[in-house]
């Protein structure tokens, strides 16, 4: 049985594993705090289903644009676009909480 650490030693996928559970992590993170400050704000269970279907509705309605796109274009200009996207909306979401507790 061959060593499943032994994919490790290649520095382009270790890259790649370790930028992914960041990411993977960053997102679990983000969803929980969202999350959290919605019930905090609403105190209404439903709202979080709602969340919920707004974070999930996404992914559903783009993934056959995306999909195309990143077969037409390069995927890691792609994915550093979405990824800025993301980011954006993070950063702006974080700039709306901080002036509103103030």
């Amino acid at each position: 049985m061959a060593n499943p650490i032994a994919v490790l030693r290649y520095r382009g996928y270790a890259a790649y594993a370790a930028a992914k559970f960041c990411t993977t992590l960053c997102w679990q993170m983000l969803s929980v705090a969202v999350g959290w400050q919605v019930y905090a704000l609403t105190r209404n269970p439903l709202d979080l289903g709602y969340l919920g279907l707004v974070q999930f509705l996404p992914f559903v309605v783009l993934v056959l644009p995306g999909g195309h796109t990143a077969d037409r274009l390069d995927r890691r200009h792609v994915l550093i676009a979405a990824y800025a996207a993301a980011a954006l909306c993070a950063g702006i979401l974080g700039l709306v909480l901080t002036h509103r507790a103030q």
